[in-house]
């Protein structure tokens, strides 16, 4: 594959994945971290990608692309759509981008688990993933082709054969009481999205838990659903640490209630070719190649616009806090957010950090609207 070929691959995964880091581009198009990200830099320098580093507590600190949203214009034109049209095919808005960066846990997550699939699939050399995305929020809830409360989608091929399926992504935070709830509201919606599915049917949900024991709640409200619902919908389990050490195309899922785990490739249906058209970049692909930027970046926006709470719709608000604040802003907001009142001294000795550098940390969150102070009083 030429050199303009390898960009073409990169630019489209970074489209349907975006916020993709250099390893997960690197498993998705089989070349290594160095060549992922040099094709990320390229991308970068003629207007196609743009870097973040947003910072989170559970994560290292890297960059991450996304595609700009100057270029959207262009990669419509390269895809042969309509550049309205492309917001509904791909994740590629403003919108899409931050409320993705509000929830880069559960976005790198799901982008990892992609990646490390593909590169298991292709060294196995059963299958390929030909498909997968992030959900695009354009699209109204009743023409959306997924199941609500997932977060993804992906399509294995093995010659004429197709195996789409969904992914779900859970927090370790997240209460069983949620987990319940996901279930019931996959159940409730499945009758109305399989219409999008036609004869062969919803794809399996795949659900990544972060532990065994939670992996156990969803086995209990799936079991119930299907002894009310009957198995209209299949879901496939896995946990984090499975995936992490033996990998997404391991013997690594289990239906529920069974204790034998099997690799995805003989658990998954395979069938015709699914109604989610895939999208297709050619090469050459810079007929129409987008402007250079211009200007601040989006994370210099985000930080010049987080003191500024000039209103706006929420996602926009919350995407700007979290590229302006950093891992220990973020750690600083999550101990406020579970016990509130606490001091500065108090802070300080929870995170073990000096009380001067907790001060000035919380009067930029303060300045951010992201938390408030209470005056201390005493009868």
């Amino acid at each position: 594959m030429t050199g303009d070929g390898r960009l073409v691959q990169a630019l489209a995964w970074i489209a349907r994945l975006p916020l993709c880091g250099d390893p997960e581009l690197a498993g998705l198009i089989g070349v290594d971290g160095h060549d992922a990200r040099r094709l990320i830099h390229e991308l970068a320098r003629r207007g196609w990608v743009e870097t973040v580093e947003p910072g989170s507590p559970e994560l290292e600190l890297r960059r991450l692309a996304f595609v700009r949203e100057d270029a959207i214009p262009a990669l419509a034109a390269a895809l042969c759509l309509d550049p309205a049209e492309i917001a509904g095919a791909l994740p590629v808005r403003l919108r899409d981008t931050l409320e993705r960066i509000t929830r880069v846990e559960i976005t790198v997550g799901v982008n990892r688990v992609l990646a490390g699939l593909a590169a298991d699939v292709q060294r196995s050399g059963l299958a390929e993933l030909a498909d997968a995305r992030s959900l695009p929020l354009a699209l109204p809830p009743p023409e959306r082709w997924w199941l609500p409360l997932v977060e993804g989608y992906g399509c294995l091929r093995a010659g004429p054969l197709h195996a789409p399926f969904l992914l779900a992504w859970d927090r370790a935070a997240a209460p069983n009481l949620y987990r319940r709830r996901r279930v019931a509201a996959w159940f409730a919606a499945s009758a109305a999205v399989a219409r999008h599915w036609g004869a062969e049917g919803l794809p399996p949900v795949l659900v990544v838990c972060p532990s065994t024991r939670v992996l156990r709640v969803w086995e209990e409200a799936l079991s119930k659903q299907y002894d009310t619902e009957g198995a209209q919908l299949e879901v496939l389990l896995a946990t984090r640490e499975q995936l992490r050490s033996q990998g997404p195309g391991a013997a690594t899922w289990r239906s529920p209630g069974r204790t034998q785990a099997s690799p995805l490739v003989e658990l998954i249906g395979w069938g015709q070719v699914p109604p989610v058209a895939a999208t297709r970049l050619a090469e050459p692909f810079e007929q129409r190649p987008p402007p250079h930027r211009r200007g601040a970046s989006l994370r210099e926006r985000a930080l010049a616009g987080a003191t500024a709470h000039d209103g706006g719709p929420l996602w926009h608000r919350l995407g700007v806090l979290a590229l302006a604040t950093g891992p220990a802003e973020k750690a600083l907001i999550e101990w406020v957010a579970r016990h509130p009142l606490l001091s500065a001294a108090d802070l300080a000795a929870l995170l073990d950090t000096s009380e001067a550098l907790i001060k000035r940390r919380l009067e930029w969150l303060t300045r951010c609207g992201a938390i408030r102070s209470a005056a201390a009083t005493c009868d």
